[in-house]
Order: C-alpha cells, then sequence, then structure tokens
C-alpha cells in the first residue's frame, strides 16, 4: 500500500535527467538567474522564450508555434530562431503561424502564405518577395519580405 505514495527509481531518475535539460537550457539562454523568480514577474520576452523551454522539455514530435516573434525585440527574436532551428535539427516537425515575413525565412523550408483564408502561395521562402500575390497582400501593408 505505502508503494502508491512513493515515486519509483525510474520516475526519479527521469525527474533529475529533466532537471539537468531545464538548467543546462535555461544557462544557454541567459535566464538560470531568474530560476527564482515566478514567470509572471519576468519580462514579455522572457516570457515567451519559457514558454518554447517548457515545450522543448516536454519533447513532442510536433511543435506548433502561432506567432512567437509578435512583439519581441531583435535579440529576443534571435533566441527563438536558434531554439527552433535546433529542433529541426533534431528531426522535430515545425509548424509556425507568423506574420513577420523575415522570421518566417530564416526559419522555414517551405511557406503557405494565406490572405482571407485562401492559399495564395505555396513554396519556398525564397520566393516570397516575387509572387506578385504576396507583394500585393502584404507589401501594401508595411510587411517586410
Amino acid at each position: 500500500m505505502i508503494r502508491a505514495f512513493v515515486p519509483d527509481s525510474s520516475f526519479l531518475l527521469a525527474e533529475n535527467q529533466l532537471r539537468i535539460e531545464s538548467h543546462a537550457l535555461l544557462t544557454q539562454l541567459g535566464l538560470i538567474d531568474k530560476l527564482s523568480i515566478l514567470a509572471g514577474e519576468l519580462s514579455y520576452g522572457q516570457q515567451k522564450v519559457l514558454e518554447i523551454v517548457r515545450i522543448i522539455l516536454a519533447d513532442p514530435v510536433l511543435f506548433l508555434f502561432d506567432e512567437p516573434a509578435a512583439g519581441l525585440d531583435p535579440s529576443t527574436k534571435q533566441i527563438i530562431v536558434n531554439l527552433i532551428l535546433d529542433l529541426k535539427t533534431r528531426n522535430k516537425t515545425v509548424v509556425l503561424i507568423e506574420h513577420d515575413l523575415r522570421f518566417v525565412r530564416r526559419l522555414c523550408d517551405q511557406v503557405v502564405v494565406m490572405n482571407q483564408g485562401m492559399p495564395i502561395y505555396i513554396g519556398t521562402p525564397g520566393g516570397l518577395a516575387d509572387d506578385p500575390y504576396v507583394r500585393e497582400s502584404y507589401l501594401n501593408k508595411g510587411a517586410y519580405l
């Protein structure tokens, strides 16, 4: 009966491994000094990075990101770019919804550009700037390709 309340050794080993991985990732990202701070007290950019770290540590096979670059300064965007690129090197599938087309071009192998719910471009990021529909839909709105 008491065994139901005591974790077995495999659970303790997995928990310890997760703690080691999280410390390494937080150290790499410059957040280890924030370890004792509540997430709500972090800056907006640090909260976004922490969200991604939490997802990475869960180790899914598919990552869905909805505008991860929104409202971030360039240095925090670069941190997120590096995290997502690392996922790609580990053969993880990444689906990204993002309006920052420069960010998209740095990360994506294939893109689908939607306008009013319809795909207007399907192809590589390199072809974005040359596509007349993309230029009309996004450049007129101040987007940078």
